[in-house]
């Protein structure tokens, strides 16, 4: 798990620029880590991965935090895109 996630923070940190990552930052990396897993059925996510990768918005929202509902085009190219073989 610890290399999955290794390799997603490497390509956040490229495909965003950043030299540093900022709490709220790594929190939607570790976020965003899961809902690969999660869909990758590597690992299963929590409540709001869950509701994230099912589809299921009205149950996503309630879930999220403030920094993730603010995240949420980040999180759908995540979903929809984001893989470590590309």
């Amino acid at each position: 798990m610890k290399e999955y996630f290794d390799l997603a923070i490497e390509k956040f940190y490229k495909f965003y620029g950043y030299a540093a990552i900022t709490e709220d930052q790594m929190h939607v990396v570790h976020i965003a880590k899961s809902i690969m897993m999660h869909r990758d059925e590597v690992l299963n996510g929590g409540g709001f991965v869950t509701a994230y990768v099912d589809n299921d918005l009205t149950a996503a929202v309630v879930k999220a935090d403030r920094t993730v509902i603010n995240h949420f085009p980040f999180l759908t190219n995540i979903k929809l895109h984001g893989y470590l073989n590309n």
